[in-house]
């Protein structure tokens, strides 16, 4: 009987393939932090199909990209017999990952389907681990990758050329269409392209009616051109051509400076990245043995500037590589290039730098395998408004005219870096660096940490936290790395069936503030496999279903543990719309076929107090209409305790609340109560649409259409005197 791992013990559970497992090198069970290579590789299937009619679509290219972060993508071996695999004439494809992938905690896998007649699509990055354990959120437990949708979208073409009117060829083309396509939470459209050795530029994408296209030519100015309108919703009709015309490079102007050290000596072979605003496009220079740089050619616009591996961008990302050691650390510059003046030299300059140092340890503090460590912060204040209009999103016609300059841009300052082999992340960041931030995350969705930001300090559930200004080194910042307990949950049926909508959550509350955590993930035999429990933490478990109530039950669970349990969900829920104040319980169908005039308040102010004078009027002049309905519908209140929290009222002490919100009114005709807190308040509902109640004011008519919303004053008078016919 092989030794097997509790990711193993999970997959068997729930009824997925076995894996057969090695041992480790010298025999022993791995320890804590570790996992057990499997000895077998494991494949999964898939298919690729056209999206709306689903049918399978044969020759669709499916390439599997294995990565980590800070590190280049690595192709995997291709198949015996083929060069790249393709999805089979039933659109079926097969991907297998070896027991070395699979052994491999921080592996990441990325998934590129691409077919001529389709737009190309890829994924965003996976940790493979979710995939093994059912974690990455395909359906039913299946990979994100079992069912891979594809549309036609439309071919779009342009010719570039440079200013000599020669073909462009091998130009890097990054496409913004804010008309979007399917897309799902799993897979985007591809969105970068190049021109073949003819200069043209083809691509497909969906039709569109604001489309943007970003060059990167390497020889001439960066280029960009804009079609369509900003504004589609108000011009339905108006899409951009498919041809696009021929796009002419400019030739642009080349930037130049120095960089100095210190002492102000030339600093040599450090790499400077210029960046756009927006960024969408990028060069690179280095300094030579002089410390001077020029950039390939720029077009006119705001500019940052900033030394190798350092950024403005906060976001974690797989394609951001670590500082080199060799880079020194650069101070940021916003430099603006006006076309009609000439350009100015620039001079860059060397930060002094502090030290700081994050550990990943295990629970028996031994060097554990981590993600990437992002460290930000704030080198000078901004001009809040100073950004505004320099985006890639609409309005965006102006990226067809010259950039105007910006000034008091903040300066922000970012790099990721990834540990070294003893799990240790090593920053030189600059000295007075404010609002410094470190945060990070596990790659899989079943490692937790917690961060202790300084020796003797409670730990953090978390990666990462506030350092406030960076004046000294910092040191002695440890990261626990721990496996997280699971949970496999079946939910017992109710009356032989099983509840409808199920969905299973669950939350923690630490120093009075409740975090809610990852769903869990329904399984093909139909039970819900927890994903990133804190381990050693109280944490409530919550069922949720259509027709019954939320249940709780809370856990506790030790690092690693693996417990079933069988769940109910909570009472079934009430069938009503809304409870009046007689106690009794209403449904709006009650009334249909009459003009209901709805007052709907979560909270008392002088608006509800200006709506009920109002309501009064209306009630004397038409309440005893036939015709007509009021109804007054209270949401939750809170109470507040003691110690400053809020707790949501009982239905008791809400229909207590409204009591007091009405006393003294006269609104003898008014059906007052409170909305059924788990049923969504509507008025009709055709064709699979539904018309819902706001807040404050609303008419409908007897056919549950709304007639009038938002009104106040003597509007709401106005209103349902028209609807009546009545002075």
């Amino acid at each position: 009987m092989p030794q097997v791992d509790r990711r193993t013990a999970i997959q068997a559970g729930l009824s997925l393939a076995k894996l057969d497992l090695m041992p480790r090198a010298d025999g022993q069970s791995p320890g804590p932090g570790e996992e057990m290579r499997p000895a077998a590789s494991r494949s999964f299937d898939g298919v690729v199909q056209e999206h709306g009619t689903m049918r399978r679509i044969a020759g669709a290219k499916v390439l599997v990209r294995r990565r980590l972060y800070g590190r280049d993508a690595v192709d995997p071996p291709a198949p015996t017999g083929t060069d790249v695999p393709h999805s089979d004439s039933r659109g079926r494809f097969k991907v297998t990952f070896t027991p070395e992938q699979m052994s491999d905690s921080q592996l990441l896998i990325e998934i590129e389907v691409s077919h001529p007649e389709y737009i190309a699509r890829r994924s965003s990055p996976v940790a493979l681990s979710d995939v093994l354990e059912g974690l990455d959120g395909g359906p039913d437990g299946r990979p994100f990758f079992a069912s891979i949708s594809l549309e036609k979208g439309v071919e779009y073409t342009a010719r570039v050329v440079t200013p000599a009117g020669k073909p462009a060829a091998d130009v890097e083309c990054f496409i913004v269409n804010w008309t979007w396509s399917e897309r799902t939470s799993d897979f985007q459209d591809q969105n970068v392209v190049r021109t073949n050795s003819d200069g043209i530029l083809r691509f497909r994408t969906s039709r569109s009616q604001s489309l943007a296209l970003y060059l990167k030519p390497k020889q001439h100015a960066l280029f960009q051109r804009f079609w369509g309108t900003d504004r589609p919703g108000q011009h339905p009709d108006i899409y951009v051509p498919t041809d696009l015309g021929t796009l002419i490079l400019e030739s642009g102007v080349s930037l130049t400076g120095v960089v100095l050290d210190l002492k102000d000596r030339p600093l040599a072979n450090q790499t400077i990245v210029a960046t756009t605003f927006n960024g969408t496009a990028s060069r690179s220079a280095t300094t030579d043995a002089t410390g001077r740089f020029q950039f390939a050619p720029l077009r006119p616009g705001n500019y940052l500037l900033y030394g190798e591996g350092q950024s403005k961008f906060v976001g974690h990302n797989p394609d951001d590589r670590p500082m080199p050691s060799t880079a020194r650390l650069i101070r940021p510059v916003h430099h603006y290039i006006d076309g009609s003046r000439p350009l100015e030299s620039l001079t860059l300059r060397e930060m002094p730098t502090v030290r700081v140092e994050v550990r990943f340890r295990d629970s028996s503090d031994r060097p554990a395998p981590g993600n990437a460590v992002k460290l930000s912060g704030v080198l000078t204040e901004s001009n809040k408004d100073s950004l505004q209009g320099i985006s890639i999103y609409p309005g965006a016609s102006s990226i067809n005219e010259v950039e105007a300059r910006v000034d008091g841009v903040e300066l922000r300052w970012n790099v990721q870096n990834v540990p070294d082999a003893d799990g240790l992340v090593t920053f030189r960041a600059p000295k007075g660096l404010k609002d410094a931030t470190l945060w990070t995350f596990p790659v899989g969705a079943n490692t937790s940490f917690k961060t202790q930001l300084t020796r003797g300090a409670s730990p953090r559930i978390g990666g990462g936290g506030s350092l406030d200004t960076l004046d000294a080194d910092r040191t002695d910042i440890v990261i626990r790395s721990r496996r997280c307990p699971v949970v496999v949950a079946s939910v017992i049926p109710e009356a032989g069936e099983r509840p409808r909508g199920l969905r299973l959550g669950f939350s923690f509350t630490v120093d009075k503030r409740t975090y809610i955590g990852k769903d869990f993930v329904l399984q093909p035999d139909g039970r819900f496999l927890s994903a990133g429990l804190v381990p050693d933490q109280e944490m409530a478990i919550t069922v949720y279903a259509d027709d019954f109530e939320p249940s709780k039950t809370v856990v506790k669970l030790p690092e690693g543990a693996v417990r079933e349990l069988a769940l109910r969900a909570g009472p079934r829920k009430p069938s009503w719309d809304f409870l009046g104040l007689d106690g009794k319980g209403h449904l709006i169908d009650d009334y249909r076929g009459k003009y209901i005039l709805f007052l709907r308040w979560q909270v008392r102010d002088e608006s509800l107090a200006n709506d009920l004078a109002s309501l009064e009027d209306v009630d004397d002049c038409y309440g005893a209409d036939p015709r007509l309905v009021l109804i007054g519908l209270c949401d939750e209140h809170y109470n507040r305790r003691a110690d400053g929290t809020f707790v949501q009222q009982t239905i008791e002490e809400r229909l207590q609340s409204i009591r007091e919100d009405l006393a003294g009114r006269d609104l003898p005709h008014l059906r007052a109560g409170t909305v059924n807190p788990w049923r969504r308040l509507k008025v009709v509902e055709k064709q699979g649409e539904t018309t819902g109640i706001g807040w404050g004011v609303s008419l409908f008519g007897p056919d549950g259409i709304e007639i009038a919303s938002d009104l106040m004053g003597d509007r709401i008078k106005e209103a349902v005197s028209r609807a009546l016919g009545l002075p």
